[in-house]
This record gives C-alpha cells, structure tokens and sequence, in this order.
C-alpha cells in the first residue's frame, strides 16, 4: 500500500512531468496511465465475446478456421493502419510500454469473466520470442498481455512461458503474405520437456499481439499437438485483418 508521503510525492512528478495519452498525445489525468478516459471509451473494441454464437462466428475465428480446432478466438481490439490500436501496440512493442501490454490485459480479462465467459482454461500460453529478439527488446509483449489476463481471472490460472521455445531467429513478418508467413514460421518452436509434460490433458489458450493471418498461432499449435492438450482456444490484443501490423 502507498502512503500518504508516497502519493504526495507522486502527485507532485505528476505535475512536473505529466504523461501523455499515447493515441491523443492529451495530458493526462493524476491517477490514470498511457491512454485518457475518453480514448479508452472509444478504443475499438470487438466485443464477439459478448455472444457465445461469436466465439468462433467472427471475422478473427474464420482466419483460423479449419487450422486450429479453437473452441474460440477472441481478439480484444480492432487493428485498423494510423487508429488508436496500432498506436498502443507501437508503444507496447517499440516503445518499452511492457505494463501497458499487461494493464490491456487485465482489462480484457474483467471484461470477459464479468460477462461471464462459458469456457473452462487452465492457463495462457503466450508466444514466445526468440531470446536475441527478447533480450533487444527486454521483454515479451504477448507474456505480459497474457499475465494480465491471468490476474483478472475468475479462478487461479497458470501463464505458461517455459513450454515452448523460438529456437530460430527470422525476420519481421511484416509485409509478408500468407504462404511467406506460414514458410516463415513453422518450424521456429519448439516443445520442451517441461512443455511435453505441463499441457498434457490441459485447456490451453494460445496468447498473441496481433492476428493477421494466423501463421504464427497455427505453427504455435503444431508445435503443441505432441503434448495432447485437451482443448485450445486464442486470445489476442489485437486483430489485424487484412492489415499487416
């Protein structure tokens, strides 16, 4: 808990370094960080959870449709070039913001648990990184997006992170198509022994930043396949559509 000499001393850098929302560069508010209230209530949100009929029957579950056999996929944002979204994910992966991957996070995971979410998981399992990429950038975003899920969670829920490895460095998926992307990586991971054993018989759900095509998540779950997981499901920050993040 803060105390009283703590709030005021950070109250008082507040007003002497103001931090700005990260989609309309306002000041914000003492007590709120990187995205203002107004911009939070206007962030493009996908809301398909709202209606079990669109766990799967929605423009993110049809991308992986016939690929992965999810009992859902449910991104929490709309990526759309220049919006808000794209905004918060270049803060996120560029930009060192790893605590606003895990404050999105656990906004999405209230929002699904109040609403009662109908499917039983044991835990998330976020993609993981190559350790060159991570070390460059200090963090995994798709971890800490996943940890955030995890403590907003109705029960107790495991965040996988030592299952499975990037064993092999490529380059950026940016602007690749479909087949270049799924070419790209599926063979970059790789199931651990501890990976073999912990999601045996498990309700896993695969944790990502963005959808686009749904190369790496579908190269993610081959991988897995070993392991005998008994369901998968896929949660993203963010899907891309046809617009390559």
């Amino acid at each position: 808990m803060h105390s009283t000499a703590q709030l005021l001393a950070e109250g008082f850098l507040h007003l002497l370094f103001p931090e700005a929302c990260i989609v309309c560069r306002g000041i914000l508010k003492e007590g709120l960080r990187f995205v203002c209230a107004s911009c939070r209530a206007a962030l493009p949100y996908t809301d398909f959870f709202k209606d079990e009929r669109q766990y799967m029957e929605n423009p993110a579950g049809k991308v992986l449709m016939g690929r992965i056999p999810a009992g859902f996929v449910l991104p929490f944002l709309i990526f759309q070039k220049g919006g808000s979204t794209q905004r918060l994910l270049h803060a996120i992966k560029y930009k060192g913001a790893k605590t606003l991957a895990y404050e999105m996070g656990y906004v999405y995971g209230e929002r699904l648990c109040r609403a009662g979410f109908a499917y039983e998981i044991d835990g998330f399992l976020p993609v993981p990184l190559h350790p060159k990429k991570q070390r460059k950038r200090g963090y995994n975003q798709s971890e800490y997006f996943a940890r955030g899920l995890a403590a907003a969670w109705h029960k107790p829920v495991a965040v996988w992170t030592q299952a499975v490895e990037r064993h092999i460095h490529r380059a950026s998926q940016t602007r690749k198509g479909l087949w270049e992307r799924w070419m790209n990586v599926r063979d970059v991971f790789a199931l651990t022994p501890e990976g073999k054993s912990t999601l045996r018989h498990q309700k896993v759900v695969l944790v990502d930043d963005v959808l686009t095509t749904g190369a790496t998540l579908e190269a993610l779950y081959q991988t897995i396949q070993t392991a005998g997981p008994q369901s998968v499901g896929v949660i993203t920050l963010a899907y891309a559509g046809d617009a390559f993040a």
